[in-house]
C-alpha cells in the first residue's frame, strides 16, 4: 500500500497491517465495529496538564447510558480486559475473546 511509504508513517509489521485491512475492506462495511485508539496511540494522553478520557472513559461516564446499561458495560470490560491484556496469551488465543466483545 503506497500510504505505508510515508516518512511519517512507522509500522512495525507492514505486511501484518496490509492483510488486517484487505481482512477489514473483504468483510464490507456491515460487519465492521470499530471503536478506536483506546490505548491513546494516536490521541493526546494529557491536555493542559489534564488526563484526557479513553474511549472506556467517555462510555462509562456518559450521560446518555442508563446505569444498567453502564453495568453490564463495566462487567463486561472487567471480563475481556483481563484477557486483552494477558502476557501468557497468545494473540492466536485473545482474538476469539477479542470478536466476542
Amino acid at each position: 500500500m503506497p500510504e505505508f511509504q510515508k516518512k511519517t508513517v512507522h509500522i512495525k509489521d507492514p505486511e501484518r497491517v496490509e492483510e488486517i485491512i484487505c481482512g477489514l475492506i473483504k468483510g464490507g462495511a456491515t460487519k465492521l465495529q470499530i471503536i478506536t485508539d483506546f490505548d491513546m496511540t494516536l490521541s493526546r494522553f494529557t491536555h493542559n496538564g489534564k488526563r484526557c478520557p479513553t474511549c472506556h472513559n467517555i462510555i462509562d461516564n456518559c450521560n446518555l447510558i442508563t446505569k444498567e446499561c453502564r453495568t453490564k458495560l463495566f462487567q463486561l470490560k472487567e471480563i475481556y480486559y483481563a484477557i486483552e491484556i494477558d502476557p501468557s496469551l497468545t494473540v492466536e488465543e485473545k482474538y476469539p475473546y477479542m470478536v466476542e466483545w
